[in-house]
This record gives structure tokens, C-alpha cells and sequence, in this order.
């Protein structure tokens, strides 16, 4: 995988800024320049630190004063001028944050650029006075605006240092130059009300020369410039820190009371404070042989709200020790206890029971699951839990219908097949579906008459433990389900290896469950079923009705903030509908409500952790490296959180990182195809298969389509339906096995083949 910035990238993008503001011939001459100022700049104030992490500080100086430099010598002094109470006032920053600066102000003082800056300022007062005597009654007004740029640095920077020493930790920078960047201030080199200071008196002083015609074009560069910039810093802090501009904005311009107009208009508007969930933790511990108990370590681990990132909850942290204890639970009650030796009948009652008590409580544990996972609260409430309900209540039925076989042989015997439990099942459930992924997983294996070792996402591990306690309360007996919470290293690893499991059933990434494979070969070569990543083709064909298509494309990638293992997440259009479907599945997209998902209304909460928020935002810089065009989107949202915004990208081609690897986030890739032959091998040009969406009203080709894609599952004029009797699986590195639906039950049976020989039998 490449790094989002390659070796030369700086020097780069310092010559396509200066190709973009001058001519192609002098862009060349540009970047030099600026190599010669920032050296010399960075070799007085910085010493010895690395001139590639500053170099981007000086471009916008060097630049201005380049455009400054063909209008009059005066502008490009005075700009040096500002530019040192600019480092005056970041040297002062540095020390008001980290006590400590490896700028010298001595030497910062006689430093012979500033010196010259200051001498060349002299002069032109000088000039100014004697030369233009229509001046000497009006001298301040050409300096009000440099007076403006100093006291809107000092003022910015005063906003900084009082958000406290916190503010590295607010604005969430990690990045291993971190310290000595933020010594040497470059937080402190966005500055809008230095820009709007700086206009003011560049321009003023113009109009008091008497040459409009000047003040005119001079306005015209500074505007282009201005914009330029802006998007030049936004780009800069980005790549370098994971920082957004609204995030830096906000810390340091909304708590000055006349510059919070300033921030409303450079910057989106923050997201409210976040609801208080209806619904309070109970259960927090391990359940292990029908009661909930701590660690055997007496470690816990936090669980965050993905709305804030704070801590809901301290939940046992499981080892392979709990495991041990777990897994002993369950060999005993399978071996010695009363759940596979009950009637079908009595075990498909227990489960009906713990429906109903899942219905009774549906709004507490929908409000759990959205609180732990950040879901909307109506997708949790309206459908995840009637779903999860439902998968119960048909495993439910299942269970005194699971029978053998009577099988004629050549010869005089009786032949017949017994499906038995296959005995202690370790279950492995993804943080995005947590609910839901239980029932695929415990429904089934319950009515076949197993016993199970539950292993929770470290990331949402309480909706797991609130079920389980309603499962103890509908009549299940002790150690039939334990569930253990904590990380993969260790409690995952413990479980897959363990030698009196029978079966692994596992939901995850494709590398996790390649690992899980290798433990259980190493191990006791336990069957394993694995339902992993994806990177789903959704087709769109020219016949469509474009704006249903774009609706159900929308739906089947923005769908669970996009953390969807089966998400369309490459939206195939036909050319000749290509660019409508692009205008309006961009309009789409920016009418998407994100918010907090207990609002009614929210279509869109956060993302997991700050992990997986990372991963978005890093896929999303690689969508903006390449030649994909983004269309909206494309940045965090708010300042609290890990919310992202709804991001679509079109002209994306096959071998782009955004069309060949799982994101698992909000980004749509809306590529372009010609015929049925072309999106075909597209479409199965990937190492998954686990579904396929294709939107045609022409029944030819939905049945070409249909079976020339090699995926699980293939939506026809239908996306993400998942009805507890369709199975799920995938096609290639997508997994093996099947859940849900009657084929799920296989996963949980053994076949024992039995012969008995016949004496005179009356018939054979």
C-alpha cells in the first residue's frame, strides 16, 4: 500500500501552487525562490530542525511577496515586517504551550532578514512623507491594515493558549514530528483575520497612491490568492496531521466573540452537543456459566461513545484464562447437561420465550446498541431488533425439524443418517452488526442442541451482554451460552486455538479470518465458517430509471454510516447515463442527514472508533491523490466525535486503491462501463465476492447478470434485504459456509452415517 505522500511531493505541490498563480514559464523560477527564502528564513530561526517539515510555512510569505514584488518594492517590505511580528508572536505561542522553544529570540531579533525588513520599512515612511506630501496627514490610514493583520495574530494566538495546554490533545495530531512541529508554530500559520487585515491595508494604501486601475488588478490577484491559499492549508494540515481545518478553526476562532461571524462563514457548523441516551449500563462483566463475573485478571478496558469518543463504560477484559473457564462451562453443560438431551420442542420454547423478552425490551436495548455502536437510534429500534427477533423466532421453529435420513443400500442393511451437535461452538461477532451477527450465529446453533463461547467486539461488547441476561431469564440453562469480552491478540487467539472447541464461526476482516483459519490447523483442525470483506459491485444499466437508482446506489453504500461488509461500495453506471447519475447521486449525498444518531430524523451517526474514522479519512486522501474527481464530502464533520461526511467520487478507475480495497466507510465510487461483456469482468476483477447489486428493467440482463457474477449474494432491482430465511455467505476471499436460513444449519450439525445389518429382511 503507498504512503498518502510520496518523497517529492512538497516541492511538487509548492510548483503546481506557483504554476497556478503565474504563467508555466515561471514556475520553475518560483520554487527555486522559495527554496533560497525558506533556507534562509528556517536556518535563523530553527537551527537545526528539518527544513522538509517547515518548508511549507514559508511558501505562502515567499509567495505573496513574489506577487508584491511586481506591483511596488513598498509591499514587499512592509509583508516582511508583518511576517516578524508573526514569529514574534509564534515564538511566544511556543513557550505560552510547551514552556520551551528552540527559537532564540536574540537572535530572531538581529537576524538580517528582519533587520532588513525593518530598515526597509524606515525608508519607505521616509519616501512616502517626502515624496507623497498628500500622505503626511494620512500616513496611519495605509497601516491600518498591517495593524490589523498584528493584533488578529495576537488575538487568534491568545484564543489558542487559552483553550489550555490541552490543545494538541483536542485537535486529535498524531504524527511522530508532532512536538517540534507544534514548537516551532505551525498551527499558528492559518490566519483568515490576518488575510482580511492584510486586504484592508494593501489595498488601502493603493487607493491612497490615486491609481485605481492598480487597486483594481492589486485586489484581483490578493482575492485569487486568498482562495488559493485557503485550499492550499486545508490540503496541507491534512496530509500532514489528520487535521481538519473546521476542527483548528473552531479551537482557535469561536471563543473570541466578534471573530465567531469570521468562523461561521470559512467553516461548517459544529454538530449539536450530543443526546443523552435513555438507558443505562447494567451488565458489564463476563457471563460465564450462567452468571456475570469480573476477569479472572481484574482488568477491564473503557468502551467509547463513537459520538464523543468518552468512555461509557469499564467491561471485564477477558484472557485465555476466562476463556479456559468459559470453554469448561460449556464442554460441561454439553457433555452432562440438560441442553442437548431436551426435547427439540422444549429448546425451540426457551428460544421463543427470549424473543418475546427481546421485544418487551426492544427501545432499552435499541438505545444500548445505538449508544455502544453509534448507529442511527430508528435503524436500531425499527429494524435490527424486529430483525434480530425474527432470526430467533425462526431458528426457533427449526429446531424439532432437524432429522436423518433413511438411505437404501445394495445389500441387506438398514441404512440411516443421524444429524447430531457438533458441540462446542466458538463464535466470534464484528462491531458492526453486533445484535444482528449474534442471532445469525447463536440462533442456529442453539436449535441444533450446541453450547456456545461467545466472543464480543472489544469496540461495542454490551448490547451482547443485555440479550444474554434475557436469554438466562427465557429459561436457557447454565454454561449453554458464555460470552466473554476483550481483544483478538488474546481472548480471540485463546478461543480460536483451544482444543475442546469443535467449531469456529467467525464474522471480521479477511486478514483476521485468515489467521483464524491458521490457529484452528494448528490447533484441532475445527471446522470454521467465516463471513469476511467485501467490495460489492452495484450496476446500473442504461435502461434504469436513473433517479431510483441513484436512490437505492445511495442506500446500499451509505447504509450503517457505510459499515456494511456487503456495501455497494463500486457503483458501475452505464456511460450514456453516466454524468445525470453522477449530478444527482452527488445532490443525494449532500442531502444526507448526519447528526446524532438518538435525533429523529438522522440517517447517518458516526463511525466506530477513531481507528476506523482514520482509515476513512486516510482512503479518502487517497480518492483525492489520484485522478478521481471528488464530487461532496470528503472531510470529517464537526468537532466531537467520528463523523464523516458523505463522500462521493467519480472518474474512478479499476486500479485505483478506493475501487480495489474495502473501506468500510461513507465514499461512494462511481465508475463508468460501456457494455454488459466490459462490467462483467470488472465487476469480478477483485479477490471478493460476498454480493452484487444490479438496477435494470430488462429481464435478459438481470439473468446475464444474475449468473455471470460470482458473488453469494446478487440484489435485483433490490439492495441489502436480509430476510432470516435468505442465506449469506461469500464467493472467493468473501469466506465460506453460509448463515441464515436452513443452510445455516449445517454449519452446527455432524452427520453420523449409521448401519445396521438386516437377518431375512421381508424387504430390502
Amino acid at each position: 500500500m503507498r504512503t498518502p505522500i510520496n518523497e517529492n511531493w512538497k516541492d511538487k505541490f509548492c510548483i503546481k501552487q506557483a504554476r497556478e498563480i503565474y504563467s508555466k514559464e515561471l514556475a520553475l523560477q518560483q520554487a527555486a525562490k522559495l527554496n533560497v527564502l525558506e533556507m534562509s528564513l528556517i536556518k535563523h530561526l530553527y537551527g537545526d530542525i528539518e527544513p522538509k517539515f517547515m518548508s511549507l510555512i514559508f511558501c505562502w510569505s515567499a509567495t505573496i511577496s513574489e506577487i508584491f514584488s511586481y506591483t511596488a518594492c513598498r509591499q514587499l517590505s512592509q509583508m516582511f515586517f508583518a511576517i516578524f511580528f508573526f514569529h514574534i508572536s509564534e515564538y511566544i505561542l511556543a513557550i505560552a504551550i510547551h514552556g520551551k522553544t528552540n527559537v532564540n529570540l536574540s537572535s530572531l531579533l538581529i537576524s538580517k532578514n528582519y533587520l532588513l525588513a525593518m530598515i526597509c520599512s524606515l525608508v519607505e515612511y521616509i519616501v512616502e512623507i517626502y515624496f507623497f506630501p498628500g500622505l503626511k496627514e494620512h500616513w496611519w490610514i495605509s497601516n491600518v491594515g498591517l495593524l490589523m493583520v498584528i493584533i488578529g495574530e495576537i488575538i487568534r494566538k491568545l484564543a489558542i493558549v487559552t483553550a489550555g495546554r490541552s490543545f494538541t490533545h483536542l485537535i486529535k495530531i498524531h504524527h511522530e514530528e508532532h512536538h517540534k512541529l507544534v514548537t516551532h508554530g505551525v498551527y499558528a500559520y492559518i490566519r483568515h483575520p490576518s488575510y482580511c487585515g492584510f486586504f484592508i491595508w494593501s489595498v488601502g494604501t493603493q487607493i491612497m497612491l490615486c491609481n485605481p486601475l492598480s487597486t483594481l488588478a492589486f485586489a484581483l490577484v490578493v482575492w485569487r490568492f486568498f482562495r488559493q491559499r485557503i485550499r492550499y492549508e486545508e490540503f496541507f494540515l491534512r496530509q500532514f496531521f489528520g487535521l481538519e481545518y473546521e476542527e483548528y478553526a473552531r479551537r482557535t476562532f469561536s471563543g473570541i466573540p466578534f471573530l465567531k461571524r469570521i468562523y461561521r462563514y470559512s467553516t461548517a457548523a459544529a454538530l449539536e452537543d450530543p443526546i443523552k441516551p435513555p438507558v443505562s449500563v447494567e451488565y458489564d462483566k463476563l457471563l460465564i456459566n450462567g452468571q456475570f463475573v469480573d476477569a479472572a485478571s481484574g482488568k477491564t478496558f473503557p468502551t467509547l461513545d463513537p459520538r464523543t469518543g468518552e468512555v461509557i463504560a469499564h467491561v471485564a477484559e477477558g484472557d485465555a484464562e476466562d476463556i479456559n473457564r468459559a470453554v469448561a462451562a460449556a464442554r460441561k453443560a454439553f457433555d452432562e447437561g440438560p441442553w442437548p438431551r431436551m426435547t427439540a420442542y422444549e429448546r425451540s420454547k426457551i428460544m421463543l420465550r427470549f424473543a418475546d423478552l427481546v421485544e418487551k425490551h426492544n427501545d432499552e436495548i435499541a438505545a444500548l446498541e445505538t449508544w455502544d455502536n453509534g448507529k442511527p437510534y430508528e435503524q436500531s429500534a425499527n429494524v435490527e431488533i424486529p430483525m434480530f427477533v425474527r432470526i430467533f423466532r425462526y431458528y426457533a421453529g427449526w429446531a424439532d425439524k432437524i432429522h436423518g435420513l433413511t438411505i437404501r443400500a445394495d445389500g441387506p442393511h438398514h441404512v440411516q443418517t443421524l444429524h447430531e451437535p457438533i458441540g462446542v461452538a466458538g463464535q466470534i461477532i464484528p462491531w458492526n452488526f453486533p445484535l444482528l451477527i449474534f442471532a445469525w450465529k447463536v440462533g442456529p446453533a442453539l436449535a441444533c442442541g450446541n453450547t456456545i463461547v461467545l466472543k464480543t467486539a472489544e469496540q461495542t461488547p454490551l448490547s451482547a451482554l443485555l440479550v444474554s441476561k434475557l436469554f438466562l431469564e427465557a429459561g436457557l440453562p447454565s454454561g449453554v451460552l458464555n460470552v466473554v469480552s476483550g481483544f483478538g491478540p488474546t481472548v480471540g487467539a485463546a478461543l480460536c486455538s483451544h482444543m475442546d472447541v469443535d467449531k469456529l464461526a467467525f464474522t471480521g476482516s479477511t486478514e483476521t479470518g485468515k489467521v483464524i483459519l491458521e490457529l484452528s490447523a494448528k490447533s484441532n483442525l475445527k471446522p470454521v465458517t467465516l463471513e469476511l470483506g467485501g467490495k460489492s459491485p452495484f450496476i446500473v444499466c442504461e435502461d434504469a430509471d436513473v433517479d431510483k437508482a441513484v436512490e437505492l446506489a445511495h442506500s446500499a453504500l451509505f447504509f450503517n454510516q457505510g459499515q456494511c461488509c456487503c456495501a455497494g461500495s463500486r457503483t458501475f453506471v452505464h456511460e450514456k447515463i453516466y454524468d445525470e447519475f453522477v449530478e444527482k447521486a452527488k445532490a443525494r449525498a449532500m442531502k444526507r442527514t448526519v447528526g446524532d444518531p438518538f435525533k429523529s430524523g438522522t440517517e447517518q451517526g458516526p463511525q466506530i472508533d477513531a481507528g476506523q474514522f482514520k482509515k476513512i479519512l486516510k482512503y479518502i486522501r487517497y480518492g483525492t491523490e489520484s485522478e478521481a474527481k471528488l464530487e461532496t464530502g470528503g472531510d470529517k464533520l464537526g468537532t466531537k466525535g467520528y463523523y464523516i461526511q458523505p463522500t462521493v467520487f467519480s472518474n474512478v478507475k479499476d486500479d485505483m486503491l478506493i475501487a480495489k480495497e474495502e473501506i468500510f466507510g461513507p465514499v461512494q465510487s462511481i465508475l463508468k462501463f460501456k457494455d454488459l461483456d466490459e462490467v462483467i469482468r470488472r465487476a469480478n476483477n477483485t479477490r471478493y465476492g460476498l454480493a452484487a447489486g444490479v438496477f435494470t428493467q430488462n429481464l435478459d440482463t438481470a439473468n446475464t447478470l444474475m449468473r455471470a457474477l460470482r458473488a453469494g449474494t446478487v440484489w435485483i432491482n433490490c439492495f441489502d434485504v436480509f430476510d432470516a430465511t435468505i442465506p449469506f455467505g461469500g464467493y472467493k476471499m468473501s469466506g465460506h459456509g453460509r448463515e441464515k436460513g436452513e443452510y445455516s444449519l449445517k454449519n452446527y450439525l455432524q452427520v453420523k452415517a449409521v448401519v445396521t445389518a438386516l437377518k431375512n429382511p421381508a424387504w430390502l
